[in-house]
């Protein structure tokens, strides 16, 4: 059967990026869908190494205090970080978020615009391989992550991370650049879809001050 449905934010991949933006989105109060193709976490992978530009985020999203009594700091050319397992990273941020946020087993199709009438801004349609369709509002612009070294070409589509600002492995922050997109791209949706929401962290903080 097909359905359609409507969705505020849609996160097309629940990697570090993707599961870091739907955190920041939960505490400025909108809900994201993520969609995974995998049946679960795709946690595949050793080490990061996580730098204090990343941590910053991590306290941001009140998940930080889980990951730092399992690892302890050290030293890299001059630089204080912790090496974290991915997989642990991944299920810290997905712990986080409510249930059905994650939906897996989710193969997309296409994301295409469609025209409203008057004038009113496009919709984003995302079709499913079962037929389903979602709709990502226009509210303030209809906005869905693909957060993917492959970004998609299509206008109203947000790319974070290695599809923002590709950079080399031995500079060892990609991961910490996923953690800092996701925190301004949760202050940045947060004041398109809430606008008189403060965008309020952990610890009373604002997302603007730490980035």
């Amino acid at each position: 059967m097909k359905m359609q449905e409507d969705q505020d934010v849609v996160i097309v991949g629940p990697g570090i990026a993707g599961l870091a933006t739907a955190v920041a989105l939960k505490k400025v109060g909108i809900r994201a869908l993520v969609l995974e193709k995998s049946q679960g976490l795709r946690a595949t992978g050793a080490t990061l190494s996580l730098y204090p530009n990343a941590w910053a985020s991590l306290d941001a999203f009140g998940v930080s205090h889980k990951l730092k009594s399992f690892y302890s700091p050290c030293t890299r050319s001059g630089a204080v970080l912790r090496v974290v397992h991915r997989k642990a990273l991944l299920e810290a941020l997905a712990e986080e978020l409510p249930m059905e946020t994650i939906r897996f087993s989710s193969n997309l199709t296409s994301i295409t615009n469609q025209a409203q009438e008057g004038s009113s801004p496009h919709v984003a349609l995302i079709k499913m391989e079962d037929g389903t369709t979602i709709n990502a509002k226009p509210m303030g612009g209809a906005w869905v992550g693909h957060v993917s070294p492959r970004p998609w070409v299509e206008p109203r589509l947000q790319t974070i991370c290695d599809a923002m600002h590709p950079m080399t492995p031995d500079l060892g922050q990609n991961e910490c650049v996923a953690l800092e997109d996701a925190l301004v791209l949760g202050q940045q949706l947060g004041g398109l879809i809430t606008p008189k929401k403060s965008c309020a962290c952990s610890g009373g903080q604002s997302l603007r001050k730490i980035c």
